[in-house]
């Protein structure tokens, strides 16, 4: 699970399952707007996927 700025710059990256991204980058908190996340999974038969959307934060 990954979290991106609307520039490309990956802010957050996991492989934890249920690690929350806290809304900072380098310690700070980050500004409110739209940031993407990028999800890649495998399923039960092995098989790759990947899903990509988007949040809003709002403070």
């Amino acid at each position: 699970f990954m979290i991106f700025d609307r520039w490309g710059e990956k802010l957050f990256d996991t492989d934890v399952l249920f690690e929350p991204w806290d809304a900072t980058y380098k310690g700070k908190a980050v500004q409110q707007g739209v940031y993407v996340w990028k999800l890649f999974f495998k399923d039960l038969n092995k098989k790759k996927h990947e899903r990509i959307g988007h949040v809003t934060l709002i403070r």
